[in-house]
């Protein structure tokens, strides 16, 4: 975890994301890990949602000098798609994101079209049965609406 550190927050605000607690929850077919113990407390969230936005928006400014296009793609874990099961809904954490973006900013929030796209049963789950991140199923769609994105987004 050192090696991966990027120095983008505090050393105070970093330890805590480590001393997060983990929950294992089990949908039917498909399991996921939610780690929701760094968002129970509503201060150390405010941070993080702040302190990711401000990120965010300096690196838009700074695109933004040298006339370069600036796009945004904000993929969902599993957990975005239970939150009747998670402690945290996480699609509200990435609302209170996008509401402190910079509005110039070109965003593809995938979870929206992802929603429509993901059943739990063996034809249409997106994401590995033990694991957040996406099947090649899953890959393919995220694929095909970013690109669709992009090409709207460019012209």
């Amino acid at each position: 975890k050192e090696e991966a550190r990027l120095n983008l927050v505090d050393d105070g605000l970093f330890k805590i994301f480590f001393k997060r607690n983990s929950k294992f929850i089990c949908e039917k077919k498909y399991c996921f890990e939610e780690n929701s113990g760094i968002f129970k407390d509503k201060e150390i969230k405010n941070k993080i949602i702040v302190n990711s936005a401000q990120k965010i928006n300096e690196f838009y400014q700074e695109i933004k000098k040298d006339n370069k296009k600036f796009v945004l793609v904000i993929h969902p874990s599993a957990r975005n798609f239970y939150s009747n099961k998670t402690e945290i809904n996480y699609n509200k954490l990435d609302e209170q994101l996008l509401q402190l973006l910079d509005p110039r900013i070109d965003v593809i929030y995938l979870v929206n079209e992802l929603l429509k796209q993901h059943t739990v049963n063996d034809k249409n789950i997106i994401f590995y049965k033990y694991d957040g991140h996406y099947n090649f199923r899953g890959y393919k769609i995220v694929s095909d609406i970013i690109n669709d994105s992009l090409i709207k987004i460019l012209k």
